[in-house]
């Protein structure tokens, strides 16, 4: 039970044992960028990945909900976010219940994504908003629900600079 993580060197491998839940803490993640995981500071040579039956989960119902006091008007509180990195690779993850969306990428580089199943968040199983370089492999991306457009992927670039290049997704749900 963590409060939100930051990975912020290179060269990092992060091996979740099988059975393993990384959760988020209750009454924390009050920021609207909070997110689980948060991949940034220009880090490279990033991989997540499970073993087993691994799990990543945030606290949807929280966030959603008024007596707990979050500002819960956006899509935001990822699960995994990945900020201008290069060479990252997740994989085989089970990724749960965020605030906003399951994963998110805004300006990384080479990323590669397997065996993930990213279900019931709040806005996307998935957005790209700016990436060079994805492979999405076998990944499931369903249940999304609460706040529009509730894809399971939504390519969105959020300004006329952003572009998508390389782009590649094979066997996804």
């Amino acid at each position: 039970i963590v409060r939100p993580l930051f990975v912020t060197n290179s060269n990092v491998e992060i091996v979740l044992e099988d059975g393993v839940a990384v959760r988020a803490k209750k009454g924390e993640f009050r920021g609207k960028s909070d997110s689980l995981f948060k991949l940034c500071g220009g880090v490279s040579n990033v991989t997540i990945r499970g073993e087993g039956k691994a799990t990543i989960a945030m606290r949807k119902r929280d966030y959603l909900d008024p007596a707990m006091k979050y500002d819960f008007s956006g899509g935001h509180r990822m699960t995994l976010a990945v900020w201008d990195a290069k060479d990252v690779t997740v994989k085989n993850l089970t990724i749960l219940s965020s605030g906003g969306d399951g994963v998110y990428l805004n300006g990384p580089e080479n990323v590669v994504l397997e065996d993930l199943r990213c279900y019931d968040h709040k806005r996307q199983g998935m957005s790209p908003i700016n990436v060079k370089g994805l492979k999405v492999r076998r990944c499931e991306f369903n249940e999304t629900a609460g706040t529009a457009p509730q894809c399971g992927i939504d390519m969105e670039p959020n300004y006329e600079r952003h572009c998508f290049t390389d782009v590649v997704y094979e066997d996804c749900v």
